[in-house]
């Protein structure tokens, strides 16, 4: 087993635990210990770090000061009401008054450290550990200065990450864009995929996945199906998703609020996805039947490769006005697509 014995300098830095934990997992199978630092509050963090064994010498120590524990912050005591303390067996004894304040106090953060650890229990069995931890973020730095290291140790982490999970990613946040599933995603496009033919048709991505079996694509799918076209899905978190590859992971595995807003990290991740894409392949028209976020991305784009793409939807991409202007478009520079025998 592997202790950790800087705690102090990890409670300062929490980038030092990262660096630490990722330096001693190359040593797999080796349990790694954690004592002094662990919290309710920063707890999902530490396992998220990849520690297996913690302690509650911080229930001791923050009940010797009189601090009391929540899920997300630690309080005075003093700032405490009755109203507020969960329920515990120690909470009732201390909302009346009773002696030995400071046991009290660490038998009641013990009990919030074991709850907390229930529920990371299953969030883990759920897939959801990322989620949660994101969560987190709001109410502490270090919580905040960690997970924004974590993703920026890329090549560092990916090994450690899953392939493929039959848990779907929630993309409530712009930090989704950094988490691993993604970017190895995102990075295998750019260095692995061959888009092929002469014509590039964007489309915007849908809420059911796989995207050809929503009411959207189908329609879609109606028009492009009778030309040559190599299709692409405008998406976030992942960017850009070639039609081919709608079924890997995680492009069928994501979920996403449909708000209609996007953040100008979303479309600077859109853009610079969509402008990668168009260098790889050998396309002499880039066509974009999208709207609103979708097409300020692509617009984005435009700029980044100093071309210009064409764009069909007018207004609403599944109106009649739009899809004509679709297929009217693809009638005058795309192959008719062979019909088999």
């Amino acid at each position: 087993m592997f202790v950790i014995g800087s705690v102090r300098s990890v409670e300062r830095d929490p980038s030092i635990l990262l660096k630490t934990v990722l330096s001693l997992r190359k040593k797999p199978n080796v349990p790694i210990y954690l004592p002094g630092i662990a919290k309710p509050s920063n707890l999902a963090t530490i396992v998220f770090s990849g520690i297996d064994l913690v302690d509650d010498t911080a229930c001791i120590i923050h009940a010797l000061d009189g601090i009391y524990f929540t899920r997300d912050e630690e309080l005075p005591l003093s700032d405490v009401s009755p109203d507020i303390m969960c329920g515990c067996e120690a909470c009732i004894a201390l909302s009346r008054g009773c002696e030995n304040r400071t046991r009290l106090l660490y038998l009641h953060n013990l009990f919030v450290l074991k709850k907390e650890m229930e529920i990371i229990r299953y969030k883990l069995v759920r897939g959801k550990l990322r989620e949660y931890v994101e969560g987190k973020t709001a109410f502490s730095d270090w919580n905040n200065v960690f997970l924004s290291t974590h993703d920026e140790f890329y090549d560092e982490i990916e090994p450690f990450v899953h392939v493929f999970s039959k848990t779907k990613i929630f993309a409530g946040t712009d930090r989704t864009i950094k988490r691993v599933e993604i970017r190895r995603f995102v990075e295998r496009l750019k260095t692995r995929y061959e888009p092929k033919g002469e014509i590039a048709l964007f489309l915007p991505c849908s809420a059911k996945k796989p995207y050809s079996l929503s009411r959207t694509h189908r329609i879609f799918r109606s028009i492009t199906e009778d030309f040559e076209v190599s299709e692409f899905i405008l998406t976030s978190p992942l960017g850009v998703v070639p039609r081919e590859l709608e079924m890997v992971y995680p492009a069928s595995h994501y979920e996403i609020p449909i708000s209609g807003v996007w953040s100008e990290c979303e479309l600077q991740w859109l853009s610079q996805c969509v402008a990668d894409i168009t260098r790889r392949g050998d396309f002499k028209h880039v066509v974009v039947h999208a709207e609103g976020g979708f097409a300020e991305g692509c617009k984005r784009a435009e700029e980044i490769l100093g071309d210009e793409f064409i764009y069909t939807s007018k207004g609403n991409a599944t109106s009649k006005e739009s899809l004509s202007e679709l297929r009217n478009v693809l009638e005058s520079i795309a192959n008719p697509k062979k019909k088999a025998n």
